[in-house]
């Protein structure tokens, strides 16, 4: 984490997480251009995607509701 050559080398990058503030990660391991190929956001949180995803798959909101019902999703 403190090796100075990782450090040269753009090894890590730093986000902004709304949950944790500026935190620092592992960078991706290609350079473009001085462009880091890593993702440049926090993931989002457990479940934030699953409604947009289950309507892209056919599912309609009777069944979603369905599913949150029964505690399948959150």
């Amino acid at each position: 984490v403190h090796d100075t050559q990782a450090a040269l080398n753009n090894a890590w990058i730093a986000i902004d997480d709304p949950a944790h503030g500026n935190i620092r990660m592992p960078a991706g391991p290609v350079d473009f251009d001085g462009v880091n190929s890593c993702v440049s956001k926090p993931a989002p949180e457990h479940g934030a995607d699953t409604e947009m995803l289950l309507l892209e798959l056919g599912y309609g909101w009777e069944q979603i509701a369905e599913l949150k019902r029964d505690g399948t999703i959150p």
